[in-house]
């Protein structure tokens, strides 16, 4: 919950491109993808040739070693007497010699051996290796992309390290207070949805506020909120306690619903959740039962294990796939979110202060922030419009942060819905607060949800 303002910018920005055909890294990308050849995407750059280009030889994409290695950082060196290569990348050391099908691997002084099921082959004089090997003996990750015929390869320790280098402003502030153990926090929140010139109007405005509690390993949330729906309002109450991928339960919502409503259906959900009984939900299950990418299940269930950390990389690492064979939608997903966090950290201004104490500040107009969505998706639409205003303070033992973001977005010509946001978190260092224990006897209710989502 903490850290409100950068995060909260962040999942604006990058929510705001999903739809749209991006611009930057992204264009690079597809602008540089040829489809007269076999292309090799090493991160979010194409590899270029200047002679020989890849060959596909027997379902094996075969390169030309010394460009696409070099191409992906490493430091490569020829012996022409014994014909052997050696190629340096970070930790990792690899040797071959050509044409022949075993590569040796030195990584941090431990030694192994990669057999290769695929022969080196000579091309216009050029030795030619398999690539998924040599990517792989490197460390790397390597799939394949059939429609465009591309081979990626991916090192997610250089990229995510490319990140933090591109948006110092952001990471500071997502960092700020990391190593201190806030385990106390307020967070109140309003928003306020209208739709303007529609018929049939609809206003709604929730707001409410949580109070947590946290350990090393759990978590406790106490929450109320007041929902106001076209002039009648709702109270209700919610507490949880999160362990592990467990979340405890206990809330009058259902019952306040069934209250207002002849459905059968929600009365009957009334009885099986009673306002007073705490109830338990395996939040991996239910993610495991849903109809949606792995990648977006790795996102969920890492925001609901990330405990007191708000470290973007981190949270971006828990969820991007790094086993297996590299993905095209996810390499994607991944350039565009650095086209979009670049954009963000020009508009972050950290100031730090005496004694490890620091002051952020965002301000986007709805002009600007026009402007940066321009910049991402190469998309000028001004009828989008998007406002942000926050403001971060740290001071070694407390964090408090405050974000109020305005969106209006058109409906029709003359129909529009606008939504403004206010958020105020605090987060307090309190060695002497104590944290609820996990509810004895509690009742598991997770194959009543996965069965009423399904």
């Amino acid at each position: 919950m903490k850290k409100v303002a950068a995060i909260a910018l962040a999942a604006v920005m990058s929510s705001s491109i999903i739809n749209v055909s991006a611009a930057g890294r992204i264009e690079n990308i597809m602008n540089s993808i040829s489809d007269t050849q076999i292309n090799i995407l090493y991160n979010d750059s194409v590899i270029q040739y200047q002679d020989v280009k890849p060959v596909n030889t027997d379902g094996r994409v075969m390169i030309p070693f010394r460009v696409v290695l070099e191409s992906m950082g490493a430091t490569v060196e020829y012996d022409d007497s014994q014909r052997l290569v050696t190629a340096k990348k970070d930790d990792i050391e690899i040797k071959f010699t050509l044409m022949d099908d075993t590569i040796y691997v030195n990584k941090n002084g431990e030694e192994s051996t990669v057999k290769m099921d695929t022969p080196m082959i000579i091309v216009e004089d050029r030795t030619l290796v398999p690539i998924r090997f040599m990517s792989e003996a490197l460390g790397m990750q390597v799939g394949w992309d059939g429609d465009t015929e591309t081979v990626l390869v991916m090192d997610y320790d250089d990229y995510f390290e490319e990140f933090e280098n591109l948006i110092p402003n952001l990471i500071t502030t997502a960092k700020l207070g990391q190593n201190t153990k806030y385990n106390s926090e307020n967070m109140t929140f309003n928003v306020d949805f209208d739709t303007i010139g529609v018929s049939q109007p609809i206003s709604l405005d929730f707001g409410g506020e949580l109070n947590g509690v946290y350990d090393d390993s759990v978590k406790s949330i106490d929450s109320s909120y007041d929902i106001t729906y076209n002039d009648e309002t709702m109270s209700f109450d919610m507490d949880l306690i999160l362990n592990g991928t467990d979340v405890y339960i206990k809330t009058d919502l259902i019952e306040k619903i069934a209250e207002k409503t002849t459905d059968a259906s929600i009365k009957a959900a009334a009885l099986l959740f009673e306002g007073d009984t705490w109830y338990k939900i395996d939040i991996k299950k239910v993610m495991d039962s849903l109809p949606i990418s792995e990648s977006d299940k790795k996102i969920i269930e890492a925001a609901v294990l990330s405990g007191n950390s708000d470290d973007i990389i981190e949270l971006l690492k828990n969820s991007t796939s790094t086993e297996g064979d590299a993905d095209f939608d996810e390499v994607i997903m991944l350039a565009m979110q650095l086209d979009a966090y670049e954009e963000i950290d020009k508009y972050i201004e950290v100031t730090e202060k005496e004694n490890g104490e620091y002051s952020v500040l965002i301000d986007i107009s709805e002009q600007e922030f026009s402007d940066i969505i321009k910049t991402i998706t190469g998309v000028n639409d001004d009828s989008v419009k998007i406002s942000l205003k926050a403001n971060s303070d740290y001071d070694g033992s407390k964090f408090t942060s405050g974000c109020d973001i305005s969106i209006e977005v058109p409906i029709t010509e003359t129909e529009s819905a606008k939504c403004a946001i206010t958020l105020k978190d605090n987060c307090e260092q309190n060695n002497n607060i104590k944290v609820p224990s996990v509810p004895e006897g509690a009742e598991d209710r997770t194959q009543i949800l996965i069965d009423a989502i399904n």
